[in-house]
């Protein structure tokens, strides 16, 4: 089961290329947004764009293994959006709570998908894929 948590994480990174992309563009583009100190409208987008990814993947990750090996109190009418959004709101916390201005925009944004990556693997990604 570690290893499959493993493999969550290697395909849980294209969830990281459409807010990579945004970032890349506006850099090369307007470079004067990510001059501010604060937190800034950039970082938000970026995060909202990765929280929508993983939607994306919830048919795929939850399909008749995660039934049959994910624990009971994983599995109820409706588990797969109710855990994002328990993930989302834990990691959207940690980031808030442990997020330094100093990093700026880049440096928030990848905190974030880290935090929540890592507790996606942790929580269900044991569960997702029949690795033997």
């Amino acid at each position: 089961m570690l290893f499959s948590s493993l493999i969550t994480i290697l395909v849980s990174f294209y969830w990281v290329l459409p807010s990579l992309f945004i970032l890349i563009l506006l850099y090369m583009f307007k470079p004067n947004i990510f001059e501010k100190e604060e937190i800034n409208w950039v970082e938000y987008t970026c995060i909202i764009v990765f929280l929508v990814m993983p939607i994306t993947f919830i048919t795929k990750a939850m399909g008749d293994y995660y039934y049959s090996s994910a624990p009971g109190y994983l599995i109820f009418s409706g588990s797969e959006y109710v855990l994002l959004i328990v993930i989302s709101v834990i990691s959207s916390f940690l980031w808030k709570m442990g997020r330094d201005p100093d990093w700026g925009t880049f440096g928030g944004v990848f905190y974030f998908i880290g935090i929540y990556i890592l507790l996606y693997a942790a929580s269900i990604g044991p569960y997702i894929f029949k690795l033997f």
